[in-house]
């Protein structure tokens, strides 16, 4: 009985330990990107140039590291996982753009079932707020009297 047990004991800790290797593994999704433009992670502008993005933790809720691969620019921001319903590809990454302002959006890590959407912040919504303003006094439209034949 007392081998039994032991043995039970051992088999749960290595059960234990393989979750915990899948867990870490699982967590270190990261990919590469090459941006060629300013853009804007949470509220912090971070110029163009070569980024890893990494997912910082696992499960619904996952913080995202931006950092460029010269160490210069970091960001950190949180993302929620969803259906790829926008159909990215393979480590794709999505910006929002608004006038000449963009915004990273979503993420995904190779080929993973579902993408990381990057929570909105406060600079995004203001700019797409603006956008939208701008837009609309854009598109009114004007009539004008014809001087006839």
């Amino acid at each position: 009985m007392k081998k039994l047990l032991q043995g039970l004991t051992v088999s749960a800790l290595m059960l234990a330990g393989l979750a915990v290797s899948a867990s870490a593994q699982s967590s270190v999704a990261s990919t590469k990107v090459k941006v060629g433009f300013d853009f804007t992670v949470g509220n912090k502008q971070l110029p163009a140039g070569e980024y890893r993005i990494k997912a910082v933790n696992d499960g619904p809720g996952r913080l995202l590291r931006v950092e460029s691969l010269d160490g210069k620019a970091t960001a950190i921001i949180s993302g929620i996982k969803s259906s790829n319903r926008g159909s990215l590809k393979a480590d794709q990454v999505k910006f929002n753009r608004y006038g000449d302002q963009y915004f990273l959006s979503t993420v995904r890590f190779g080929n993973e079932p579902t993408v990381h959407q990057v929570v909105r912040s406060r600079s995004e919504r203001k700019a797409e707020d603006q956008a939208t303003r701008t837009a609309r006094s854009e598109q009114k439209s004007v009539t004008i009297p014809t001087t006839g034949q």
